[in-house]
């Protein structure tokens, strides 16, 4: 089987997108995620079974999705007096049968299986807009370097046709996966959630030393193709010293660029959705906020930019 014809399930492709690399991109959203972020903007990307969003201002209870399902994933549950859907990922096989059968839109199943051609010939379409703005194709998630051999083949088709690549990463993966996508990516954009072992375990699921590892080695080898990104979370690292910490570690290591991004509630919405309960603050930081955490990035003579 060739790289084009490998299968990846796809969450999300957004054309157009701007805030993933640079230029003009296609961001590719992937499925799955080593880490369980309390405020991921992409909940539906973190488990690796089947998801379903739930609308529950269309949803009428009437049950239709749970009798068309063959394998009695779907049962009712009754939650601030409506019924709704609860699906068992379990059971359900991914066969869309509640889809189709909820005329009401109200139910949907996340992401499609695509073949790594497919997603990369809808890229291509766009072209033009990449050679003009310096754009490209980004590949994100989730954590998409978790499944390595999918990535390296996507990677490695974009390549062939001539694309530009960036990778979004936690930087949770294996270090045998970052050497061995390193030289079909021409842009890694790495998380830098935290210093603190602890507290990055205890919350999100992460290891500081996986993440070091990984960007310490890409600071060394290709520094050029690195921006870190530090996403300010108010609870977790909005903090003076934490984050003076953060940039004094990537110039130590040679990295020389920075995104600094404030907290949104931008995924508030898909929460619901998923029937899950959202556990971070409703209020998102403003620009302003970060304004002196980028004024010292600055002073440490690093490229800073508060935003993706």
């Amino acid at each position: 089987m060739g790289d084009a014809d490998k299968t990846i399930t796809v969450m999300n492709l957004e054309r157009f997108a701007t805030h993933d690399g640079p230029g003009i991109r296609t961001a590719v959203f992937v499925k799955g995620c080593p880490l369980h972020c309390p405020w991921c903007a992409n909940p539906e990307t973190q488990s690796l079974g089947p998801v379903h969003f739930v609308d529950g201002e269309r949803c009428v209870g009437c049950g239709e999705c749970a009798r068309s399902c063959p394998n009695g994933a779907i049962s009712l549950v009754t939650e601030g007096g409506r019924r709704r859907p609860r699906v068992d990922p379990a059971r359900c096989s991914g066969c869309r049968a509640c889809e189709r059968a909820c005329l009401r839109e109200a139910i949907v199943l996340q992401g499609h299986v695509m073949s790594v051609g497919e997603v990369l010939s809808v890229a291509e379409r766009d072209r033009d807009y990449y050679e003009a703005s310096g754009g490209g194709v980004t590949l994100s998630g989730g954590e998409p370097l978790m499944f390595a051999d999918t990535a390296l083949a996507f990677l490695r088709e974009a390549r062939v046709r001539g694309l530009d690549t960036a990778v979004e990463t936690t930087g949770n993966v294996a270090f045998e996966t970052l050497r061995a996508v390193e030289p079909y990516v021409d842009h890694f954009l790495y998380d830098v959630k935290s210093l603190d072992e602890s507290s990055l375990r205890n919350v999100v699921g992460g290891s500081v030393k996986l993440n070091q590892e990984g960007l310490r080695w890409l600071a060394a080898r290709c520094p050029d193709k690195i921006n870190a990104r530090v996403a300010v979370i108010p609870g977790f690292n909005f903090d003076d010293e934490e984050l003076k910490g953060i940039i004094d570690w990537l110039w130590e290591i040679g990295v020389r660029r920075v995104n600094l991004l404030p907290y949104h509630t931008l995924g508030l919405g898909k929460y619901a959705k998923l029937g899950r309960d959202y556990a971070c603050s409703r209020s998102s930081l403003r620009d302003e906020d970060l304004e002196e955490l980028h004024e010292y990035a600055l002073s440490r003579g690093m490229e800073s930019k508060v935003g993706a």
